[in-house]
């Protein structure tokens, strides 16, 4: 049963984790910006911005996962926590042709979209977008595991990993752009650093759980049919979110311009990164709320 030293070690690693990547945004843009140039950081924030609408494309099972997996846990059962994640991952395993699609049609008509984007970018854009479709894909697995640690009330292994992660993803932006890698060398951080967050939550998951099974995977029809009940309306929220708060920098791009782009970007991330503490209050409640659910 949580208690209230367990709620506040939680809210306390939420917040330190936000609160990092927040001051390192802050203090590695300027640097970025300087070593990109606007129009290239300017194209890599609309880039950004586009795939992470592609993160629509879970039709919300990631959310629902982490809801069922707390349930079971909740519940005590142990088969049908293993059901829920193998479900989930099958899915996320046959949407990432779909992702990877999405990736080649969006690079592919980026630079007609955008005026601004000069001519000897094009064949970059289209190279870059598809790659970056690829971290949709494995943030979806990595959420996966992930709520197995939420589930459990351990937020410290889960922003510890996201910590890990931030160290290395800044580490390699910086090497990357000082030996002048651009855009390239920011797309190889991203990467890098998704992959290793799937591994730490993969590890991390299974020392918390070590009934956790993952394979083979589930191709279950009622077991979708579950997630996506309750996934149907956290993708409506997660879509709203994205289209009320990240659709300006799309307008700027296309009616103003790149560089505009890029003064907008920095801003508009502080906000929102602001906003984001105090939903951090809920979901360090959600799990004993939803396993108190579960226990009747």
């Amino acid at each position: 049963m949580a208690t209230a030293r367990i709620y506040a070690r939680n809210l306390s690693a939420n917040w330190l984790s936000h609160g990092l990547n927040m001051a390192v945004m802050f203090f590695l843009s300027p640097f970025v910006i300087h070593s990109l140039g606007k129009v290239d950081y300017g194209i890599w924030s609309l880039l950004n911005v586009l795939v992470g609408y592609m993160g629509l494309l879970d039709l919300g099972v990631r959310s629902s996962t982490g809801r069922h997996v707390t349930l079971y846990i909740g519940k005590g059962d142990t088969e049908r926590v293993n059901d829920t994640i193998r479900t989930s991952l099958g899915f996320f395993a046959g949407i990432g042709g779909l992702i990877l699609l999405g990736g080649l049609v969006i690079g592919r008509f980026f630079p007609h979209f955008f005026d601004s984007v000069p001519a000897e970018k094009h064949s970059l854009v289209r190279l870059l977008l598809p790659i970056m479709a690829v971290n949709v894909w494995l943030s979806a697995f990595t959420a996966v595991f992930s709520s197995v640690l939420t589930a459990h009330d351990r937020f410290d292994l889960a922003r510890g990993a996201d910590l890990a992660v931030l160290v290395v993803r800044t580490a390699v932006t910086v090497a990357a752009l000082a030996m002048g890698f651009g855009l390239a060398g920011l797309l190889a951080a991203t990467i890098v650093s998704h992959a290793l967050g799937l591994v730490a939550n993969v590890v991390l998951a299974r020392r918390v759980y070590p009934a956790l099974r993952v394979w083979p995977l589930k191709f279950s029809r009622s077991g979708l049919r579950e997630l996506m009940g309750y996934g149907v309306f956290a993708f409506i929220g997660s879509a709203a979110v994205k289209i009320i708060g990240q659709t300006d920098l799309i307008v700027i791009g296309k009616l103003v311009g790149l560089e505009a782009v890029t003064v907008y970007s920095v801003g508009a991330m502080l906000v929102y990164y602001t906003s984001t503490f105090m939903a951090h209050i809920g979901t360090v409640f959600f799990p004993s709320m939803q396993r108190a659910v579960a226990r009747g």
